[in-house]
Order: structure tokens, then C-alpha cells, then sequence
């Protein structure tokens, strides 16, 4: 029996390793002798940079700032001379108890691409979900010596507020290292930069915004789109995935050399998933929540896709699936590829006591699962 365990995180509860760790446990309850491969995997937000942490990396230390002002120690990593950043170290809503997206900078993550520019890197590769700013990549480009000057020629301050104070943009002192360098954008949206489908209306709540500070924020997002526009003659707002990161692909799009990637599809080709999977008898993936939200970008359908061209199977779990995600819905585009879903909670339970313990959980269900295909005579492809 061989299986391969790619699970994006359970957020709030387990890491992408450590759901691995916990559905390994419940196969090999059942197969003791199985060949097990646990990946750590990720869509481009939270727990991004570990999936490349599995092989020969550098570590480099570094102080930046944190989404309000506030000075932290983080890391980026160095693989084979690409610098792969994850924003959420520098910008993460993680990082900040008072949530306010007007004023949350990216400033932090320019302070990391400047510091790797400053070492000679040319090639970046930047996970930017789970961020706590609206800024459309400000913070980060006065960072790397962008000016962004108001109606008295003076510098505007940090956070999407300053947006519609922005009168000139000035290019002229921005960091002599991004003329040679070169950014990958790991992205799992497709959402624009403003409008009902924006940065602002689609994740602004869950970063503190009510509906008065999101039509706040989407204004100025607008705002400052047009600005850049009539700079640099093209529209970038309206590209699936500029509104990632609450705008910061928007600006690393416009302003830098770069182009948007799927995070996963970086990942998988990273891993050799593809390669991995042969002679596989399933491939075990899942995340917290199993919604619509699952099928646009995200880890679950890629993996799903990719297994079954490798004739794999695929057993997906969550702590919920909702309600409307089923075979029927011809929207969940990938959810014929996965092979069986199943949540994990079996009986009422609080979200709270669910998050303490999703180990378990997990462990248990696994088990039974396995239980089942061992009962049903299931014969290893390894076997035949």
C-alpha cells in the first residue's frame, strides 16, 4: 500500500504537516507496512514557504515591520538562488490583534524583497494570502523607494486611507535591484482589484472592516487603480487575481517584473507530485472547510486533477463540507476528480472543542476510512 498525504492546512488547528502526521497514524492503524510520503502543501496563504522547506534551503534572518508599524524578526528561504517569501510573515492578519485594514501596511514586505535585492537575488517567488491589508501593495513599494506624493508634494503615510491622497507616483528612487529581478506571484484567487468581486467587498470583514470601511476601501482601491492607469497607460485592475493579498498582486503586476501563478501548481511541479504518485494507491488531501471557495484555485481540485491522470484516488477530508458542495453543482469545477469527501466531525460539537481536537479527529476517521477499503478486499497497485 502506498499513499501520499498532500492536506492543506486546517487553519486554526493543525499545520499542512501536522494533518499529515495525524492521517498517517490512522493508515498505518490499518496497514501497519504502508508506504507513507508526507507533503506539506499549500495554496499560496498560510504555511506557503513550508512546502519548500522539505529539501536543501537557506535560512536568512531579518527585522521589518509588522502591519502596524511594529518591528518583528521573520525569515524568507533561498532555494537553488530564488528567494521564496511568504507574505503573511511580514503582513499576516496572524501578526496584529487590533484589525483595521485601513491602516495596515505592506511596507514589511518590501522590506524583505529589498533586503534579498540587497544580496545580489534576482528571482522571487511570493505567497501572498492571509494578509491583513488593503493597501494595493503601497506599504510595499515605499519599501523598495517608491514615492507616493500627496497635493503638497509630501510623502503620504501607511494603510489603504492614504490611497485617495495619492496625487504623483514617483519611480525615480526605487531600489536599482528590481530592474534585473524577477517575481513569481503564488496566487489562489481570481478576484479583481476592486468592484463586488474586489479585495475590499470579499475579504475586507475578515480582516475588521464593517460595510461602511469596505465601501471606503474599494473607493480608494478604485481610486488608485485609475491613477496608476493614467501613469502607466494599462488597466491591471481588472486581472483575475490583482485583488490577492488586498491588492498587493496589483501592485507587484504593475510595478515590478512579474507574473501571477497558482500556488499549488507551484507546488506540485516544486514536489514532483505528479512523478510521486506512480504506483500510488491514493492520494490524501483535504482542509479545514470544504466549500465552493475549494474549487477556485485552491489545493483540493489541483491535487484531485493530478492524481486521477495518474489513475489515483483521491480521498479528501475537512473539519465541514458545506452543504451546497456535491456532484450536482456544475460550478465545482474538479469535484468529480476526487474519488470520496468526507468530514470529520461525526456528532455535535463545538467549533472550539472541534479545533482542540482535530487530531484526533482526523486519526479516527482515517482509520475507519481504511478500515473499510481493507474490508472491501482492496488490493494494492504495488501488489499486482
Amino acid at each position: 500500500m502506498k499513499v501520499i498525504i498532500a492536506s492543506d492546512s486546517f487553519k486554526g488547528s493543525l499545520c499542512s504537516i501536522e494533518v499529515a502526521n495525524s492521517v498517517a497514524s490512522g493508515v498505518l492503524n490499518v496497514y501497519p507496512s504502508a508506504h507513507i510520503e508526507k507533503l506539506s502543501v499549500s495554496d499560496g496563504g498560510e504555511g506557503f514557504i513550508s512546502s519548500f522547506m522539505q529539501e536543501d534551503y537557506k535560512t536568512i534572518d531579518l527585522e521589518v515591520t509588522n502591519p502596524l508599524g511594529e518591528k518583528i524578526l521573520t525569515f524568507y528561504i533561498v532555494k537553488e538562488g530564488v528567494v521564496i517569501i511568504e507574505m503573511a510573515h511580514a503582513a499576516g492578519l496572524n501578526l496584529i490583534s487590533n484589525h483595521n485594514p485601513e491602516l495596515t501596511t505592506t511596507f514589511g514586505v518590501g522590506e524583505m524583497i529589498a533586503h534579498a535585492l540587497d544580496l545580489g537575488y534576482q528571482k522571487f517567488i511570493i505567497g501572498i494570502g492571509g494578509s491583513a491589508t488593503n493597501d494595493a501593495g503601497v506599504g510595499m513599494l515605499q519599501a523598495l523607494g517608491f514615492k507616493f506624493l500627496d497635493e503638497n508634494n509630501t510623502d503620504v503615510g501607511f494603510g489603504a486611507k492614504e490611497l485617495r491622497r495619492i496625487l504623483s507616483i514617483d519611480s525615480t528612487n526605487c531600489h536599482r535591484g528590481l530592474k534585473n529581478a524577477y517575481f513569481s506571484i503564488a496566487c489562489d484567487v481570481n478576484n479583481p482589484l476592486y468592484g463586488e468581486n474586489g479585495a475590499a467587498y470579499v475579504y475586507g470583514k475578515q480582516k475588521g472592516a464593517d460595510q461602511n470601511m469596505c465601501n471606503r476601501l474599494d473607493e480608494g482601491l478604485r481610486y488608485f487603480a485609475q491613477l496608476v492607469e493614467s501613469k502607466l497607460g494599462e488597466n491591471y485592475s481588472m486581472i483575475g487575481g490583482s485583488g490577492a493579498g488586498g491588492g498587493i498582486a496589483f501592485a507587484i503586476l504593475a510595478f515590478l517584473n512579474a507574473q501571477l501563478k497558482s500556488g499549488i501548481e507551484l507546488i506540485i511541479k516544486h514536489l514532483n507530485i505528479e512523478q510521486k504518485l506512480n504506483n500510488c494507491d491514493f492520494l490524501i488531501t483535504g482542509e479545514g472547510r470544504i466549500d465552493s471557495q475549494s474549487f477556485n484555485g485552491k489545493v483540493i481540485p489541483h491535487l484531485a486533477k493530478v492524481a486521477k491522470l495518474n489513475k489515483v484516488k483521491t480521498i479528501a477530508i475537512a473539519g465541514i463540507i458545506a452543504d451546497k458542495v456535491n456532484r450536482c453543482d456544475d460550478s465545482l469545477v474538479g469535484y468529480d476528480d476526487i474519488t470520496a469527501c468526507f468530514s470529520i466531525i461525526n456528532s455535535p460539537i463545538s467549533l472550539e472543542k472541534a479545533k482542540q481536537n482535530t487530531k484526533d479527529l482526523i486519526n479516527k476517521n482515517i482509520t475507519e476510512i481504511f478500515r473499510l477499503i481493507k474490508g472491501c478486499g482492496y488490493v494494492s497497485i504495488a501488489s499486482l
